[in-house]
């Protein structure tokens, strides 16, 4: 008996203080994280998924999205949206996907932190 195994590899960059957290294994969640002293109002920001070089599913933070300093935010695709709690975001697409790339751009189109998400045989 064989048992095929897959090695995941996952690769974080931030320019800042927010920072990529973490994200479900099945592409239901990805969570975002403020390491520093001060809310920072989220207004205009974008977090993208990137697959194959495309832009597949995004979310634009509106006024009302403060990340709170310390605290991790989680954005939940549709999907799983019986699964959010409280404080989760919400988002349209079905789900963010197992693979490929997050990244978090500020409201003036500055690449702020990047997570790639790949699943080797």
């Amino acid at each position: 008996m064989s048992h095929a195994s897959k090695r995941v590899s996952l690769v974080k960059s931030a320019r800042g203080d927010i920072r990529f957290e973490g994200c479900d294994a099945s592409g239901g969640w990805v969570a975002i994280k403020n390491n520093g002293s001060k809310v920072i109002n989220m207004k205009g920001w974008t977090l993208k998924k990137v697959i194959n070089g495309v832009d597949k599913y995004s979310y634009t933070f509106t006024a009302e999205n403060n990340a709170q300093p310390g605290k991790e935010m989680r954005l939940v695709a549709s999907g799983m949206k019986d699964e959010a709690t409280y404080g989760d975001i919400t988002v349209e697409n079905f789900t963010w996907a197992p693979t490929g790339k997050f990244v978090l751009v500020d409201d003036k189109s500055a690449e702020k932190a990047t997570m790639d998400i790949k699943i080797d045989n």
